[in-house]
């Protein structure tokens, strides 16, 4: 008999493989329609669920649940959201009369529409319900149009697809509190029941028309997992990769500032500025690297020529770092055309708006890669752009496919530095978009949380720079009392925006994003840039540093201070001078 779920318009259908997380699946066994044409295997309430054309519907807020269990399956579906839908596939339960809290919700909803558009973000499409956000957000097509979900489970580990694109990794064991998530958030309290205990088998359901708003499903099948699949699923919730293909592994490092970037007329001559006994003083510290940024303006003159002396120097301190058994990263921090602060310059940047200045972002890369591609793949890595500051998340992505296929071109194994957008934030990653096949990549993000307190007094970040009032970590950035106080000032939504409060557990929530996404691309992940100005109180100063080491260490993020010595610096240039106290703090000396 021809069945009731034809694949009209199909979704193009995607499994682990699509994302560079493993081998395409040979073999893998045949799936089969979850229920019968005439819904004779499902159990469902009487005249609320039914079939018209191939599409799967409920006329009430009430579940269709499987009458058989399943265990370690690859679940492939379809649905349509409306306007505000709100509804899941559940997975994994063991009791349907008392569900929500003996099963595992994959949540359905309508990202674009209020409530969920401003939801907590693991209520919205993609998340584990209540317990896990998803790692990449606004990837559910709008009310209105199909979308294509897949949903990949074996015991405890769970990833879930959605439109061609990885969203949401889990191990349930994970989840031993059945209140707060391992990442700090709560769990609604209707969920009391830690996730690892919950059942690795049982029935699959999916939720009907909940809270006035329809759904519809169609083309669900399901097959059995394979070991290649399984293999895969599990690789997702292991330790942060360390080193790329090419052998490159960063460990923990400073960076470069004020030498080949950012310089001011007064600034001493960079050859002054950093010699071979500072390399020796930050190998002998216990660094593992030093990132090196580089500016435009510096290395080539005004007709494009190359500044000689400017990679005279650069190829001179490559090399004290070579031998003295440390890392290096060329970073472009700096371009004519992008400024990661023009926002607060008075700038503006053409990078996106240009192919001419994007054609030259890619000839500096080829004069770069044709000058330093004789270092080994196992030392130097390169940073195509440092903070890029783009409108449109997917501009950025473009052209950072470019700069990799160009450094490519010349360098196949060359370990490449990729940020995402938006200064490198955290938040952004979900955003990001990286070729699946390329094994030398290391993703980036820079990190400086509450900014206000990193950034207290800094002159550069606009009117924030005339605020002398509190800043506190941990804790509250200030009280409540003190924040009224700013009611009128143009600095208000800063600080109101960073109140807090602040700890080390919610420094990790807001690196997660990054964390998350390297660990289901199984890429190494660096924290390019973090630290603060020594303006805030000392305590505070050294009780922040320390948080941020113990989670890049214990999470396996290679990082890099900001910076050596500058105005953050853990070596004070005129004096000579280390602070140890900063440099025990990050140590663990």
């Amino acid at each position: 008999m021809k069945s009731k779920f034809p694949r009209t318009s199909p979704i193009r259908k995607v499994g682990l493989a699509s994302f560079g997380l493993l081998s395409a699946s040979i073999g893998a066994a045949p799936a089969t329609p979850l229920f019968q044409d005439d819904l004779s295997n499902a159990i469902h309430p009487e005249g609320v669920w039914s079939v018209s054309d191939g599409v799967l519907a409920a006329s009430e807020d009430r579940f269709i649940w499987t009458e058989e269990y399943y265990r370690n399956f690859v679940l492939e579906l379809e649905f349509r959201n409306h306007a505000s839908t709100n509804s899941g596939v559940a997975i994994y339960c063991s009791d349907i009369e008392n569900w929500v809290p003996n099963a595992i919700e994959i949540q359905i909803a309508d990202d674009y529409a209020e409530p969920w558009k401003s939801a907590d973000p693991s209520w919205q499409a993609g998340a584990f319900f209540g317990h896990k956000r998803p790692i990449k957000s606004a990837v559910v097509n709008p009310a209105g149009e199909w979308n294509q979900m897949t949903i990949t489970a074996s015991g405890t580990y769970i990833a879930v697809e959605m439109n061609g694109q990885l969203v949401n990794a889990i191990d349930l064991s994970d989840y031993t509190s059945g209140t707060v998530a391992p990442d700090g958030t709560e769990i609604p309290h209707w969920m009391p029941k830690p996730w690892s205990e919950a059942a690795t088998h049982g029935r699959i359901g999916f939720q009907g028309k909940h809270a006035g708003a329809p759904i519809e499903f169609r083309n669900i099948s399901i097959r059995d997992i394979d070991s290649i699949e399984r293999t895969a699923l599990r690789a997702m919730n292991q330790a942060l990769p360390q080193e790329t293909n090419s052998g490159l592994r960063l460990g923990r490092g400073v960076n470069l500032s004020h030498w080949l970037s950012q310089r001011n007329d007064d600034m001493p001559d960079p050859r002054d500025f950093f010699t071979a006994a500072d390399v020796a003083l930050i190998a002998s510290q216990g660094w593992d690297h030093i990132r090196l940024p580089i500016e435009e303006s510096i290395m080539w003159n005004e007709d494009g020529s190359q500044n000689e002396v400017a990679f005279q120097t650069l190829d001179t301190v490559i090399g004290w770092i070579h031998e003295a058994g440390l890392k290096a990263i060329v970073d472009l921090h700096i371009v004519n055309s992008h400024h990661f602060n023009a926002v607060n310059d008075g700038g503006k940047n053409t990078l996106f708006t240009s192919e001419e200045s994007q054609s030259q972002l890619l000839n500096l890369w080829d004069q770069l890669s044709s000058h330093l591609n004789k270092w080994e793949n196992d030392f130097l890595a390169y940073e195509i752009l440092n903070e890029a500051v783009a409108e449109n998340h997917e501009d950025w992505n473009k052209l950072v496919a470019k700069g990799i296929a160009s450094v490519r071109a010349l360098e196949p194994e060359r370990p490449i530095v990729v940020g995402s957008n938006m200064w490198q934030g955290a938040w952004t990653f979900p955003y990001l978009r990286i070729p699946s096949d390329d094994p030398n990549l290391i993703l980036s993000y820079h990190f400086y949380a509450p900014f206000p307190f990193t950034h207290y007094k800094a002159s550069w970040v606009g009117n924030y720079a005339a605020y002398e009032g509190p800043v506190n970590y941990p804790g509250l950035l200030l009280s409540e009392e003190q924040l009224a106080a700013h009611a009128d000032a143009p600095y208000y939504d800063m600080l109101a925006d960073n109140i807090g409060p602040h700890d080390r557990q919610s420094l990790y929530q807001e690196m997660l994003p990054a964390i998350e996404y390297a660990r289901a691309h199984r890429i190494p992940l660096y924290c390019g840039e973090w630290g603060s100005l020594k303006t805030v109180e000392r305590d505070d100063l050294l009780k922040w540093y320390a948080d941020m080491a113990q989670i890049l260490d214990s999470e396996g993020i290679n990082h890099a201070i900001w910076d050596y010595q500058g105005s953050f610096g853990i070596k004070d240039y005129e004096s000579g001078k280390v602070d140890t106290q900063i440099l025990n703090a990050i140590l663990g000396n």
